[in-house]
């Protein structure tokens, strides 16, 4: 499990858990997606821990693996 299937995983269980059961696996998901988005928008500039262009392209993509794993990650339950 790469460490973006991993984080999409621990995103779903926390959306899961914060709410104790009163929603579902898709509207966890649903929350999950909405949560990287909003992490995705922030317009992060280049400063203490992003020092170069790089580490901020290796940022975004880590987010954009995480969206991605969410949205193929299917209900274990």
């Amino acid at each position: 499990m790469t460490p973006a299937q991993k984080k999409a995983e621990e995103l779903i269980d926390n959306m899961l858990f914060c709410y104790q059961g009163h929603i579902d696996y898709y509207t966890a998901r649903q929350c999950a997606l909405v949560a990287v988005e909003e992490i995705y928008k922030l317009n992060l500039k280049l400063g203490f821990y992003l020092i170069t262009d790089e580490d901020k392209e290796m940022y975004y993509s880590f987010w954009e693996d995480v969206r991605d794993a969410i949205e193929q990650h299917e209900n274990k339950n």
